[in-house]
Formats: structure tokens, C-alpha cells, sequence
């Protein structure tokens, strides 16, 4: 309701009028992450995959970016030499006509810039170089980087990763996890680096670093190990 009334879906948030203990209470979300080494078996089978998802694959796990705002990356949003991604927008398929394409801001309403690894800016040249030679020309900076395969303005539907990503991890046994769990395991993986809160916060775009917390930092079982064990020395 807050964010309809934010949205101005609604005049205001009829909420806002009941006692704290009259609101509904929200449930904490399970959490589905890969731990590090589901991670590196999860890239291994991507080896095997066509450059097009291999690369939309490696966007999610290691950025963090919603599936949306991976489909509505255009050229201009990748920066070779800074060796990173901005953030602009969003790509949502229309609730009543699945084949169209909304394409707004982002969640929030907010633009960031993302760091990436050179790895993954290798695999994007290489995709853009691949897509040029099938299309026959040059792509233009507001050409999708994840365009449909006969029009470099026209992204894919944000729900082909999920159909095309749960197929991928039947064929090969991983866990089942969604383009969007990718996305907590890249905010796991991050603070499991030593990334603190308000980093994870930032790379991710939350506006509240509670929500980051609650949804998207899991702890793997290692690393609970660990805080056991260096409580222990800190006893001993």
C-alpha cells in the first residue's frame, strides 16, 4: 500500500490508518542461494552453453542486477574502459499481453553504476562482436545487449531467462534456483568476501539496507562454522 500510494496507483495508503498491532504481519521469505561451490559448478556448466546465456548467466551471479534490469541493458550502459554497468532502467512483460514489453526506471526509481569483472566484460565484447557478424552491421549504443536474435532494439522477454535457466539446472542436477535467486547469491557471495552491509546495500540498489539484510544475505553453513570456531579461539 505505502508503495502504491508512492506510485500514486492510490491517493494514500489507507494503512497508515490502523493500529500497529492491526497490521498485517509480513512473513520472512526463504531465502534460495548457491553456496560458493554449487557457485563455481553452477558457472562450470555454463561452459557448455551458447555465449548468449552464458554471459546473461555471469551478469546475474556476479552483479547482482535484477533479471529486468540485465534485459534492459543497452551498449551504452557498458563501460569497457571503467569496467563496469549503469544501471538505467527496467524491463517488465505486460500483465495482460505477455508478448509486450514495458521498459521504465528501475525499481526504485534510482540509477547506479555497477563494478564488473574483467571476465564478464569479455564475454559481453565477445557478444557484441558475435551479434554484429550474424546482424551484418555495427550495433548502436541503444541497442539491447540482450536483443532478440532478429532485432538489436527489441530485448527478449524477462521471462525467457527463467524458462531457459530452469531447464539448464534439470539438465545438469543443481539446485533449483531462479534468475532472482542469483541474485542473493551474489549478495551472499559478496559479504562471504568480506563486502560489508552498506556495500552489498549499494551494489544491489536497495534503498534500505534492512531490506538487504532480511531478503538477500544468506549465511552459508561454512561460514557459520567459521564464526563458531573463531568464537572458540576467542575463548581459548
Amino acid at each position: 500500500m505505502e508503495y502504491a500510494a508512492r506510485m500514486h496507483y492510490i491517493e494514500r495508503d489507507p494503512c497508515r490508518d490502523l493500529a500497529q498491532s492491526e497490521k498485517p504481519r509480513r512473513e520472512k521469505k526463504r531465502v534460495d542461494f548457491l553456496s560458493p561451490d554449487e557457485a563455481r559448478r553452477f558457472l562450470k556448466c555454463l561452459d557448455g552453453e551458447s555465449l548468449f546465456w552464458k554471459t546473461f548467466e555471469n551478469v546475474l551471479i556476479t552483479t547482482g542486477v535484477r533479471r529486468g534490469e540485465a534485459v534492459a541493458l543497452q551498449w551504452r550502459d557498458v563501460d569497457f574502459e571503467g569496467m563496469s554497468i549503469s544501471i538505467q532502467r527496467n524491463c517488465t512483460p505486460d500483465r495482460n499481453a505477455p508478448d509486450r514489453l514495458h521498459i521504465g526506471a528501475t525499481k526504485t526509481g534510482e540509477t547506479r553504476t555497477v563494478p564488473v569483472s574483467r571476465r564478464v566484460l569479455e564475454m559481453l565484447l565477445k557478444l557484441k562482436h558475435k551479434r554484429e557478424a550474424a546482424l551484418g552491421v555495427a550495433l548502436l549504443p541503444d541497442s539491447f545487449v540482450f536483443c532478440r536474435a532478429s532485432d538489436p532494439f527489441k530485448p527478449i522477454n524477462p521471462q525467457e531467462p527463467t524458462r531457459w535457466q530452469r531447464r539448464f539446472v534439470q539438465r545438469h542436477g543443481l539446485p533449483n534456483v531462479s534468475p532472482h535467486d542469483l541474485r542473493h547469491t551474489a549478495a551472499t557471495l559478496a559479504l562471504e568476501s568480506g563486502a560489508s552491509l552498506k556495500e552489498v546495500q549499494s551494489l544491489l540498489g536497495h534503498r534500505d539496507a534492512s531490506t538487504t539484510l532480511q531478503f538477500y544475505a544468506g549465511v552459508t553453513e561454512e561460514r557459520q562454522r567459521q564464526t563458531v570456531e573463531a568464537i572458540e579461539n576467542l575463548l581459548a
